[in-house]
């Protein structure tokens, strides 16, 4: 029996769900643990069976809907390495044509239809420390 570890960065309040799945491109539906932020690093290790067929981990950050922006920092475990952000739609209606701009360590990686809640940055490399940051805004 081997043990996967699984690192992430928190924020304080906001919950965590831990997803796993046996496709590295999902679905993560199999729900394994809901832990809440504390601010800090956060650690949780599961049990790997050699004779079950692999497993692949994603974690799902619950932001409120209408709250402000938060910035997430996850480290990436698994390979394929990718980091999956998924939000809930965020603020009131706005004049124009809504958007999310998603960005990484301040970088814009791209910029989503409001109807989308969910990116997956796929050039991501393990042991590496990214911070993203979804905004909504009008243009």
């Amino acid at each position: 029996m081997n043990e996967q570890e699984i690192l992430f960065d928190t924020f304080p309040g906001i919950r965590y769900d831990i997803l796993q799945s046996t496709n590295p491109q999902g679905p993560f539906t199999a729900l394994l643990s809901t832990h809440t932020g504390t601010g800090s690093r956060m650690s949780v290790i599961y049990p790997i069976n050699k004779n079950e067929p692999k497993r692949y981990f994603a974690i799902k950050q619950h932001i409120p809907e209408g709250s402000e922006p938060v910035t997430c920092a996850i480290v990436a475990w698994e390979s394929p390495y990718y980091v999956l952000l998924e939000w809930n739609s965020m603020g009131p209606p706005v004049a124009g044509s809504p958007k999310f701009r998603i960005e990484r360590n301040g970088t814009l990686l791209a910029t989503l239809p409001a109807t989308q809640t969910s990116y997956k940055d796929t050039t991501v490399q393990s042991g590496q420390r990214y911070e993203y940051a979804v905004k909504y805004f009008a243009s």
